[in-house]
């Protein structure tokens, strides 16, 4: 699944969000809802899967405390929600980032020797 595919299921939050003063919706709602959308969508096209699904969740809470408090009618509600739903399955098939890791050499000095001063480098002693 591409980014652009997933910005695209994104983009559908947006439609149902954001839509103050077509009925269901109070304006600051939208406002806060397309905020809120867009939080998705940048994380999506970072391609980072885990803050995607963390602002869908933070987004899935604040759709239920707007229609608990009136800003958003149970039917505008229940389709943004349908709507997070979609996306999230939709990011399952977004692979995760993985980073890998590879031991530093930090030792600095490139002596050839067994370790007991037997090496061709310059002890402490000064001595050649």
């Amino acid at each position: 699944m591409t980014r652009r595919a997933l910005a695209a299921a994104a983009l559908g939050l947006v439609a149902l969000g954001g839509c103050g003063g077509f009925g269901g919706i109070s304006s600051s709602a939208s406002a806060d809802l397309t905020s809120r959308v867009a939080e998705v969508r940048a994380a999506v096209a970072d391609g980072d899967r885990d803050a995607a699904e963390q602002a869908l969740s933070d987004l899935r809470l604040v759709v239920l405390n707007l229609s608990q408090r009136g800003e958003l009618t149970e039917d505008k509600a229940d389709a943004i929600l349908d709507a997070t739903t979609d996306v999230r399955a939709t990011l399952s098939l977004m692979p995760t980032t993985t980073t890998t890791t590879f031991p530093i050499d930090d030792d600095d000095d490139d002596d050839e020797g067994n370790g007991n001063g037997n090496g061709k480098g310059k002890g402490k002693s000064g001595k050649d």
